[in-house]
């Protein structure tokens, strides 16, 4: 970000800032024109600034209030110099509208905030169920891909080497019984 800074005065936008580095320069510009040095010269461009409505920044004003303040210093009279002329007018109308900008500004600032968190927190959130859905696929591929390891399958394995083992037994029972049948009918 850039810096908008003149005379310790630092700017939120270039506008105001080039609004008042003019000003300086303008202000510098009329002071070549007149010696004041000199208490009557120094009025004249104390008067000049006011004319010519060289205040309208802070680096204005805070030059005009110091001229000003010369001026009353070196003057007898204390009335004899004018008053610092405010040339823009703060009406109700303009308080508010900047008070509602600075508001919606507060309420912007605000809404980026936890936007910002809640952001994060939809990236968090998808990330976790992307997770989880990819386990949960990868349960069904593994229980598609492997043998049934169940009740049902443990059984039906027992009662199928039980009925191979029975009907291995009857054939042996069978061989035995047909070998004693031919040795006994010789």
């Amino acid at each position: 970000m850039k810096e908008f800074v003149i005379m310790g005065y630092e700017f939120d936008n270039e506008k105001a800032y080039l609004a008042a580095k003019q000003e300086l320069e303008d202000i510098l510009q009329l002071k070549n024109q007149f010696d004041i040095s000199s208490y009557k010269g120094c009025m004249e461009f104390y008067n000049s600034l006011m004319e010519k409505k060289l205040n309208r920044t802070p680096i204005g004003l805070e030059y005009a209030r110091n001229i000003q303040r010369d001026l009353i210093k070196s003057s007898r009279v204390k009335n004899d110099v004018p008053n610092v002329m405010i040339s823009e007018s703060l009406d109700e109308k303009s308080l508010r509208e900047k008070k509602k900008k600075r508001d919606k500004s507060e309420n912007t600032k605000m809404l980026e905030k936890n936007m910002l968190k809640y952001k994060d927190l939809y990236v968090k959130m998808l990330i976790i169920n992307a997770v989880l859905v990819v386990t949960i696929i990868a349960m069904f591929i593994i229980s598609k891909k492997s043998e049934k390891y169940d009740v049902d399958y443990f059984r039906e394995s027992i009662e199928n080497d039980y009925l191979d083992w029975e009907n291995n037994l009857k054939e042996r029972e069978a061989s035995v019984s047909a070998v004693e049948k031919a040795e006994s009918g010789e």
